[in-house]
């Protein structure tokens, strides 16, 4: 387990995660109660349905790397995945690892909002770059996702192409 964790950690530094600036960030991300799930949750992992509405967009990808890092698979059977929920599928689809999402599940997308942390009055909205190309085509055809911050809806039957949807369901 520790060396789990070391080479997450030295992935974490290593892959962008986390500048030199933020280092100190790194084990907490780890260590997050999302990454502390993703360490010791029995694989094929259900996601618990208190991360449906994603949350920090670190701790999402740190349970991507900890569940590649175990060899675990991924079902996430919750009424939607949103927000860093839907990065944390991407992250893992993009990496070969076994993820699956319900077909009564909506995937919810939206830009990410980033505070400017000096006064905290400037919100701008990013995006976060998907991996799966189909989805980043989709986006491209509505004219990218909603300026506002918004959500872009996408369930079963549409997605069926694209996303990677339980089959069958479980």
């Amino acid at each position: 387990m520790k060396t789990s964790i070391t080479i997450l950690l030295t992935t974490l530094l290593l892959s962008g995660f986390s500048s030199p600036d933020n280092a100190a960030h790194v084990p907490y991300v780890a260590m997050s109660p999302l990454g502390e799930w993703a360490a010791t949750c029995v694989s094929p992992c259900r996601l618990p349905e208190e991360y449906q509405g994603g949350g920090e967009i670190d701790f999402f990808l740190a349970a991507a790397l900890i569940l590649e890092d175990q060899g675990k698979s991924l079902i996430v059977d919750t009424p939607v995945c949103a927000s860093a929920c839907t990065m944390l599928v991407d992250e893992l689809d993009f990496r070969g690892v076994p993820v699956c999402v319900s077909q009564k599940t909506r995937m919810g997308y939206h830009l990410t909002s980033i505070t400017k942390v000096e006064d905290g009055t400037h919100v701008r909205f990013e995006a976060y770059e998907y991996r799966n190309r189909v989805l980043e085509y989709h986006f491209l055809k509505l004219g990218g996702l909603p300026k506002d911050g918004s959500f872009e809806w996408i369930s079963a039957p549409f997605g069926m192409g694209f996303l990677p949807f339980c089959h069958p369901e479980p």
